[in-house]
């Protein structure tokens, strides 16, 4: 329960039973341990009434076969004051975080699953895998997908087809990798939801993220010297660019008599 007080907004957070004082402040009641359904229509029979009116995810697989995804998801909220105060201030309910929240997220690792695969493979050969893509994703953010034109041949009729077939992209080292690994977890971090793993510090200091020995940051600083900021030297061997404060000589070339570069420092 997150009480916030009437008269200055401060939030106080009780985890433990027991009576708490309330005074005149706002309440806010979470439950530590929830599910969330997701279940067609004809099938909403067979779970609790609270799990009415949940629909069920669409997918779609690579052959153009289509389907709809059932189940449900157990969740756990994280019981520390920094986690809790973080999922309250996005959601400001425990309903916003499952509708706004969970849900969305499901609904995306639903949707980058399907074209991994056929419809024929979804419930045979690699069942267990869209599963486990699904349960993956959710939990650790989206895959990085790319797609392509195979020929295989149709289980019905054993003529050839063209298929459109997703495949994900592995990680490699480097900025690249760290910008989109922030970004797919900007709205799912493993074991909880909307909490962002790494911060834009982590990427622009990332070493050597954009070549041996430079980062993000020090590439920015040097681009910008280059571009931007005042020159000196021009026509001698040493051709001097400073930073756009004009504080510091952030690239320094030594050039030869035909201007080609023969060596390059900097101070980023």
């Amino acid at each position: 329960m997150i009480v916030q007080s009437l008269f200055d907004g401060e939030l106080t957070i009780h985890t433990t039973p027991g009576p708490k004082w309330v005074g005149m402040g706002k309440t806010t009641k979470y439950s530590i341990r929830d599910k969330v359904w997701f279940i067609d229509d004809t099938e909403q029979h067979a779970v609790p009434k609270d799990a009415k009116g949940q629909p069920s995810f669409p997918i779609m697989f690579n052959d153009g076969g289509d389907a709809k995804v059932n189940g449900s998801i157990d969740y756990e909220l994280p019981l520390d004051t920094t986690n809790l105060l973080s999922l309250h201030a996005r959601y400001r309910s425990q309903e916003a975080l499952e509708n706004s929240g969970i849900r969305p997220t499901i609904a995306k690792s639903v949707y980058v699953s399907g074209p991994l695969m056929s419809a024929t493979e979804s419930y045979a050969a690699r069942k267990n895998d869209l599963l486990a893509s699904i349960t993956d994703q959710t939990l650790n953010g989206i895959y990085r997908t790319r797609s392509s034109e195979v020929r295989v041949r149709d289980d019905v009729t054993g003529s050839e087809k063209t298929l459109l077939k997703a495949e994900i992209v592995k990680a490699t080292n480097g900025v690249a990798s760290a910008v989109w690994d922030k970004a797919a977890n900007t709205h799912t971090a493993a074991g909880t939801f909307g909490a962002v793993v790494q911060s834009e510090t982590d990427l622009l200091n990332l070493a050597d993220g954009v070549e041996t020995n430079i980062t993000l940051k020090q590439a920015l600083r040097i681009l910008l010297a280059v571009g931007y900021g005042k020159a000196s030297g021009s026509g001698t061997n040493t051709i001097k660019f400073r930073d756009p404060a004009d504080t510091v000589d952030r690239v320094t070339m030594n050039v030869d008599v035909s201007s080609n570069r023969v060596a390059v420092n900097h101070n980023a």
